[in-house]
C-alpha cells in the first residue's frame, strides 16, 4: 500500500508541418525516440516512433484531423523475455469543433494494437473519447 511508481521519460522529436499545395489540408511528422526509465523498472523501454497526421478545416471552426504512430519498443528489463521488442501501431481520426475563440469540443477514435515478441503482451485496444476544453487568456 506504500509503493509509489516513479519514472522518468527523456523524449527527443523533429517535427515538420507543411500545407499540402493550395489546399486547406496540412501534414504533420514527427520522428523521435524516448528512454523510460521506471521504479519499479519491469517496463524500462528504448523506443523508436514516428508520428503523421492530416489536418484538414473544411470550414471555419472545425478541424478534423487523421492520425498514425508506428512506434518500435525495445525493453530493456523485462523479467519474464529479456529480449522483447514491441511494435505498437496507433491509428486514429479526431474532430474539433471551436464555436468561441477559448472553447473547444473534440472528439477522437484510436484504435491500438500491439504486436510483441513476447506473445502474453499483445492486445488491441479501440478508445473513443469526448473532450472539451477552455483556455484563459490575460
Amino acid at each position: 500500500m506504500d509503493e509509489f511508481y516513479r519514472y522518468g521519460l527523456p523524449n527527443a522529436s523533429i517535427t515538420h508541418l507543411r500545407q499540402l499545395g493550395q489546399s486547406p489540408v496540412y501534414f504533420a511528422g514527427t520522428l523521435g525516440s524516448q528512454y523510460r526509465h521506471g521504479d519499479p523498472s519491469a517496463f524500462d523501454r528504448v523506443a523508436g516512433y514516428l508520428n503523421t497526421a492530416f489536418f484538414y478545416s473544411p470550414v471555419e471552426h472545425l478541424q478534423l484531423t487523421a492520425f498514425a504512430r508506428p512506434e518500435i519498443q525495445f525493453y530493456t528489463n523485462d523479467p519474464l523475455d529479456s529480449s522483447r521488442k514491441d511494435l505498437n501501431l496507433s491509428v486514429g481520426a479526431s474532430a474539433v469543433l471551436t464555436p468561441i475563440e477559448y472553447v473547444s469540443i473534440g472528439v477522437t477514435a484510436s484504435f491500438i494494437e500491439n504486436f510483441s515478441s513476447s506473445n502474453p503482451a499483445e492486445y488491441e485496444v479501440f478508445s473513443p473519447s469526448v473532450v472539451i476544453g477552455g483556455r484563459i487568456a490575460f
